[in-house]
């Protein structure tokens, strides 16, 4: 059976402050309760449950589940089979009325599962704009990641980890509930990770280490050679066993950089202890 375009959606209610014409296959399972808005694309057998919002554009693939309390940004493309605004897998989750966040233009490929938040959890699982989330990756509740993000196939983030923007997490990498992810750092295939990870570093192994600076992502993404140098310097002194765990970081704090203060300000802000560092 053929898509077709239509102006009122037989099962689903349209923005009425826009003119639509959006793409519902007559198989999908789509709740009269559920908002949609110009552009959209629901294929066959996929189903959006009556607490959903799909922005203007999104696509939603074959045999995908939208379902809870849902906002979906708009051009987003969530592809077959995934599973996004389910329950929080949490004993201690009652049915309480949390919700998923998702940004513009993020792409949800195969079999990726995505939970709500947590009332302890601050109530929403967030996701900022065009992330590219791959097959069979794993959100958890509560989770918080922001732009630019890559979490390559089988990426299994636990309860309420945060991810900064830019952060590339290699296939089949695990993460610690409540662990963070620096900006601009890369995870290395297969590592589990189980402390923070500073902002524009390369980690690797289990439990996972600080190995060097994330240079070539750094390079991708703008940084000039003086930012580089710069950047090697602060963890030079961060990682020098020699001294004192205080004593570095005050002396990377004289550091002006924008960049080495956002380091210094996360590793300060540590709960869980920085991975590759004693202390």
């Amino acid at each position: 059976m053929e898509d077709r375009p239509l102006d009122y959606p037989l099962n689903a209610n349209i923005d009425p402050e826009t003119s639509v014409t959006g793409w519902i296959h007559p198989n999908a399972t789509v709740s009269p309760k559920a908002q949609l808005e110009a552009g959209i694309r629901i294929d066959a057998y996929s189903s959006i449950g009556p607490g959903v919002r799909l922005g203007a554009g999104v696509h939603i693939g074959t045999h995908a589940v939208v379902t809870g309390r849902t906002t979906v940004g708009p051009g987003t493309r969530i592809f077959p089979f995934a599973t996004v605004g389910v329950p929080p897998q949490d004993l201690k989750y009652r049915g309480e009325k949390t919700e998923l966040v998702i940004g513009a233009r993020n792409t949800i490929r195969e079999y990726a599962n995505i939970s709500v938040g947590t009332e302890q959890g601050g109530g929403q699982t967030r996701l900022g704009d065009e992330n590219m989330i791959m097959a069979y990756t794993h959100i958890a509740h509560d989770c918080v990641l922001g732009s630019g993000c890559v979490l390559t196939n089988m990426v299994q983030l636990a309860g309420h980890v945060v991810v900064e923007d830019l952060a590339l997490l290699s296939g089949g990498v695990g993460v610690h509930q409540f662990v963070r992810i620096g900006r601009l750092a890369m995870v290395a295939a297969n590592s589990a990770v189980l402390q923070d990870v500073p902002p524009f570093a390369l980690a690797i192994g289990s439990p996972a280490r600080v190995k060097s600076l994330n240079s070539t992502g750094l390079s991708r993404h703008g940084f000039q050679q003086a930012d580089i140098i710069q950047l090697k310097k602060a963890y030079r002194v961060l990682f020098d066993v020699s001294r004192r765990f205080q004593d570095r970081l005050i002396a990377i704090a004289e550091d002006s950089h924008p960049a080495v203060q956002h380091l210094v300000d996360f590793v300060r802000s540590s709960e869980r202890g920085i991975c590759g560092s004693e202390e």
